[in-house]
């Protein structure tokens, strides 16, 4: 994480006192001498703004009067990051900073200007760190499990992918959500396991379920999707669609993604406990990371959808279930 500092040329000598100190705690600085000739500076000062995570502002009578170094430190305190300000003319008092500054911490010795960027580079490594992890949250409530289902439904944009053996409580607890969605534009996608198929029973017993009662879930799920799609038939312009398939495979995991290509996309992932109900186990909400669990899961269950039978087909072949 590097350190902006705001200055005027004038003060050039303390520019790089200032900048030798710094060099000496390790501590990485920008520098407008990496401006190669023909570059547009203000670009490339916005650029450093962007980047960097903390500003010490060179407090002097010649930048106070600096367009450009106002505009800096302005950019700083709008972006919400911390303002170091280094006062370096004794006869500059806190009412001759601006506005925005005067309650800031400022100071007049150096090593205070170290340990305070000492500080706020370690909290902006952190939040990197934290930012760059898949893992986002973990929960282990049935309220919470609820919650971060609706949540990533309710800012889903582009698509949403409903994975497990049946999606009965999610489609019963947020039915009107999921219909509101397709309408705005949003593709629903639905994987589920397959009642009629060879392994459900297994799939069942894997669960601690009876194989009926396993069924009579899937019915429910199915029949919530029914209902959406004669929801649906009712709209004038319907913008997005829901896609429900059925597949004869056991599912480890209840998966859910939402706008899993997209940077702010989220996957939530409930593990399978042979005898434990959803609620009753952890949930984790993984955000996209290079080659991260939300890309690995994503890919698997492009594959398994590609292989398994789309609703219509399967209710042709199994209308009895749906009676």
């Amino acid at each position: 994480m590097n350190t902006f500092i705001s200055y005027s040329f004038k003060d050039e000598a303390k520019f790089d006192d200032l900048c030798f100190t710094l060099t000496n705690h390790n501590i990485v600085y920008w520098n407008t001498d990496e401006i190669a000739a023909g570059q547009v500076l203000g670009d490339k000062l916005r650029e450093a703004v962007t980047k960097c995570a903390v500003c010490v502002f060179l407090a002097t009578k010649n930048s106070l009067k600096s367009g450009w170094c106002l505009a800096e430190v302005g950019a700083f305190w709008g972006a919400g990051k911390p303002v170091i300000v280094y006062l370096q003319d004794s006869d500059l008092g806190e009412a001759d900073l601006p506005k925005q500054l005067q309650r800031d911490k400022w100071t007049a010795k150096v090593s205070e200007v170290i340990k305070a960027l000492k500080v706020h580079l370690a909290e902006a490594a952190q939040k990197e760190r934290e930012r760059r992890s898949p893992l986002v949250a973990y929960k282990h409530q049935s309220m919470a499990l609820y919650g971060v289902k609706l949540d990533g439904l309710s800012a889903a944009t582009s698509d949403v992918w409903l994975i497990g053996a049946t999606m009965h409580h999610t489609l019963e607890n947020t039915l009107g959500v999921i219909t509101d969605k397709i309408i705005a534009g949003v593709e629903i996608n639905m994987l589920i396991a397959d009642p009629a198929g060879a392994g459900f029973a297994m799939t069942a017993h894997s669960f601690g379920q009876d194989k009926e009662a396993l069924e009579g879930e899937s019915m429910r799920t199915l029949k919530e999707c029914k209902r959406i799609w004669s929801r649906l038939e009712q709209q004038a312009d319907v913008k997005g669609r829901l896609d429900v398939r059925l597949i004869d495979e056991p599912f480890p995991a209840g998966v859910y993604f939402y706008d899993p290509q997209s940077e702010t996309g989220r996957m939530l992932l409930v593990p399978h406990v042979p005898g434990k109900d959803a609620a009753e186990v952890p949930v984790f909400v993984f955000q996209p990371s290079p080659d991260g669990p939300l890309e690995h899961y994503f890919s698997m269950y492009q594959r398994v959808w590609t292989r398994a039978t789309p609703f219509k087909v399967w209710a042709e072949a199994n209308g009895s279930y749906l009676t």
